[in-house]
């Protein structure tokens, strides 16, 4: 059956109706396309710019001497606790090979000495190390250890030969042992650097009442030489010395020593 006037006139209109839709779509593909160009265009300079911009950074610290660099590292790890500033060299130590090269080369970044690694303590060893001539701080506690086996007496023995470099010593224990060994060696080494010296013993129930035994003959601390001494505290240990060089001490204290 053919189609009326009407009918003709709506079909017609319809067909210019979506004709228009489609052109209208078309355009919007175009502009969406051409939009997206664009944005891939802005991406690719912001790519190149970031890239431009870290060159130039990185160009520029690698063109720093290797003083500057470890003067700007010392910012850093100086500062820091002695427990933490191993952890801070390594970190830094691991960046890149120019600044691997500047921590492991400054022995003052190295130059605290804690032993709070599990044994056998390569970290305080390799400290002890890189430090090279520096003056030490060591601080030590011992008093969660429950036992002194080999490493331990090991890593102590070689601490006694570095004695001369410490600037302060602080050693905590619960047991006389390790004071056996450190104390005599404080007699005989010559103490330039140190400034503080803290020992202190906490004996548990187990070695309640040992005292380390008492100097058979005189001895002097430090080697008799310790002219920047300035505080000392030795509090549950014997020291086996009958003479002190304290010509420069603020600060003494003794306690909970032995009978004599």
């Amino acid at each position: 059956m053919p189609l009326t006037a009407d009918e003709r006139a709506t079909l017609k209109s319809k067909l210019v109706s979506i004709d228009r839709s489609l052109e209208d779509s078309y355009d919007e593909e175009v502009q969406l396309k051409y939009r997206l160009t664009v944005l891939i265009l802005e991406r690719d300079n912001l790519v190149a710019e970031k890239k431009r911009v870290r060159n130039t950074i990185e160009a520029s610290i690698y063109s720093l001497p290797t003083e500057i660099i470890t003067h700007i590292m010392s910012f850093v790890i100086l500062p820091c606790h002695p427990s933490v500033a191993f952890k801070a060299a390594n970190a830094l130590s691991h960046i890149c090979y120019r600044w691997r090269q500047a921590v492991l080369y400054e022995p003052s970044f190295w130059t605290h000495i804690t032993m709070k690694e599990a044994s056998p303590y390569e970290a305080s060893q390799v400290c002890l190390e890189r430090s090279g001539a520096q003056s030490l701080q060591v601080d030590i506690d011992m008093t969660k250890m429950r036992k002194y086996d080999e490493p331990e007496i090991k890593f102590l023995i070689k601490l006694t030969s570095h004695l001369h470099r410490c600037r302060t010593f602080h050693f905590t224990a619960k047991r006389v042992h390790p004071f056996e060994i450190l104390l005599p060696a404080f007699s005989r080494a010559p103490a330039p650097h140190l400034r503080k010296f803290e020992v202190f013993c906490f004996q548990d129930e187990a070695n309640q009442g040992r005292e380390m035994p008492n100097p058979t003959q005189p001895s002097t601390a430090f080697g008799g030489e310790a002219p920047k001494l300035e505080t000392m505290t030795i509090s549950g240990v014997h020291v086996p010395w009958t003479t002190f060089p304290l010509s420069n001490l603020h600060s003494l204290a003794f306690d909970f020593h032995s009978s004599d």
